[in-house]
């Protein structure tokens, strides 16, 4: 499923890895990933996570973190499938937006279309923060389940999995902002001022312009599945 691994500047996107749940339903190049991916633990560190961040952001707060999150997983997930990126280019990275811009591209020479539908949540939580002179960097992880299938463009045949099956798969997002950010700091257009609601939107409804989250909030920098040589970060202040 969709996915970027990028380590600010190259991103592969990942093939679904877990196995399906076999229950009826009510980043972008791809590849399998080991299934022994599965038997690797990512820790829970909300609390910690949290009580290192208020330090300097009081007012950040654990559940609008995860529910940004889950978010912005759908949003990237839905642009990739409509091979559109314009609605998320406000909330990625420009290394992770333009490696991902490419592999759309891709994906429309080769007349194939990804479809996901029917997201659940299972297990989303706050699992490692980085800071150094410039950046903080939060990783959040995602257990997930939803449909997956590839359709042909020119037929609308299915050509890859079905419509019933739920795929288990598990993602770690990063997000970054600078240092010293505060979470409930005035938002305004950097080219206008003008005041901003990029929950709704990622332009300025005054003068037009592009605004990435970068700007004064936390912006998607890597995207990746778990795997069996996904590695632990922690916490490094």
């Amino acid at each position: 499923a969709v996915v970027a691994v990028i380590l600010i500047g190259s991103t592969v996107w990942a093939r679904r890895s877990s196995k399906p749940s076999k229950k009826k339903s009510s980043s972008v190049s791809r590849q399998r990933t080991a299934p022994r991916s599965r038997q690797i633990t990512v820790p829970n560190r909300n609390v910690d996570v949290r009580n290192v961040i208020q330090q300097s952001d009081p007012s950040f707060s654990i559940e609008k973190m995860l529910t940004f999150a889950q978010n912005t997983f759908i949003a990237v997930q839905n642009a990739w499938c409509a091979k559109d990126l314009e609605p998320v280019r406000g909330l990625m990275h420009n290394n992770l937006y333009n490696t991902t811009l490419r592999q759309v591209q891709a994906k429309t020479d080769q007349h194939v279309t990804y479809h996901y539908e029917n997201y659940t949540f299972r297990n989303v939580y706050l699992t490692s923060y980085v800071r150094d002179r410039e950046y903080e960097y939060i990783t959040v992880y995602l257990n997930t389940e939803y449909i997956d299938y590839q359709t042909d463009d020119n037929t609308g045949n299915i050509i890859r999995g079905d419509k019933t099956t739920m795929w288990k798969m598990r993602y770690l997002m990063k997000f970054m902002r600078s240092v010293n950010r505060q979470t409930d700091q005035p938002k305004s257009c950097p080219n206008c001022g003008a005041p901003l609601d990029i929950a709704s939107t990622d332009k300025c409804g005054y003068c037009g312009s592009t605004v990435t989250t970068s700007s004064f909030d936390w912006l998607l920098s890597d995207f990746t599945t778990v795997r069996a040589d996904t590695k632990d970060d922690g916490i490094r202040v």
